[in-house]
């Protein structure tokens, strides 16, 4: 209808007067929530001792408790949240360390919903095709959520509400011979 057109627009329309707090115009186009979070690390600072793996996985965690977690302490991630990885060879190589380190992070053990109850939280990591025949979504209070867990090819054409894209990027791969493949998988994750 015309009213929602104009009510629409209005949100873009700059006022004579600036002190009625209508956003600025270089505010207008700004995307709503958080901004994309990079998360960068020197695999010299584990050590030789750790996998490459066991890092990326400690990495995920991390990132899921401090942006995702502590941000929207309420929110169940069943079927809300992907990590998506380059290929099966590394899922398959991820799979057992990211389970174990979901596994023993305290600050993932409980989720409180809206009302206020508390729920035990435990995760199953499943693919992209086992999680796209599920019909239900949302809070499934103390059942396992599951965390989409599959390569980029796997997920292509799907979308979740958070994604984290994990080992994409490739030592040399700005100006490498595999530059493109490796620049289509971050675009497409």
């Amino acid at each position: 209808s015309t009213k929602r057109i104009v009510a629409g627009a209005s949100v873009f329309q700059i006022p004579e007067d600036q002190s009625q707090g209508a956003p600025s115009p270089t505010r207008c186009n700004e995307p709503d929530g958080p901004h994309l979070s990079t998360f960068i690390f020197d695999r010299r600072e584990a050590g030789d001792e750790m996998a490459l793996e066991d890092v990326y996985a400690e990495k995920v965690v991390d990132a899921i408790v401090t942006k995702v977690v502590d941000v929207f302490p309420s929110l169940s991630l069943h079927n809300r949240l992907a990590v998506i990885v380059p290929d099966y060879g590394f899922r398959d190589r991820m799979r057992e360390r990211l389970e174990r380190a979901l596994r023993s992070r305290e600050r993932l053990q409980c989720r409180v919903d809206a009302s206020g109850k508390v729920y035990q939280r435990s995760f199953e990591l499943v693919s992209a095709r086992d999680a796209s025949a599920c019909v239900e979504s949302g809070s499934r209070g103390g059942v396992e959520e599951w965390l989409v867990f599959d390569t980029v090819d796997a997920m292509d054409g799907l979308e979740r509400l958070i994604v984290l894209a994990v080992g994409l990027d490739e030592e040399g791969s700005a100006k490498g011979p595999r530059a493109l493949e490796v620049r289509s998988r971050i675009y497409r994750a």
